[in-house]
């Protein structure tokens, strides 16, 4: 009598999927936590395009590329005043969770002094 022996032939079982999905949810957990506040940049800075300028407000955030203050290289912002008061605060800029790379920060943007700026 012949015995058919039947390979094991299945496809891929839970555990493999949910291995990939773990997998894929911690790099766009990543990407997300790298790239997050560059984009809440971007649409800070198309919302207050599309609120419009408030006057003096937008033109003092907005110096020629020249200009910008190297503290904070994910905007530009112009350079602070001379200490020991600056003129700008997080109320006064669009601009929400920026990299502050100076210590100390010059406007004072960075209170939990762990390297973001106007966090909210």
């Amino acid at each position: 009598m012949r015995r058919h022996i039947r390979a094991h032939s299945g496809g891929q079982g839970l555990v493999e999927y949910a291995l990939i999905l773990a997998f894929v949810g911690v790099v766009v957990l990543g990407t997300l936590v790298i790239l997050g506040p560059s984009i809440g940049n971007i649409f800070s800075n198309i919302l207050a395009a599309l609120q419009g300028s408030g006057g003096n407000a937008s033109a003092a955030v907005t110096p020629t590329p020249q200009n910008c203050d190297p503290c904070y290289p994910t905007l530009c912002l112009p350079p602070p005043p001379p200490m020991p008061t600056p003129d700008l605060d997080c109320a006064d800029i669009p601009y929400r969770n920026f990299v502050v790379v100076c210590n100390p920060d010059p406007y004072r943007f960075d209170g939990g002094h762990d390297g973001w700026g106007c966090e909210q």
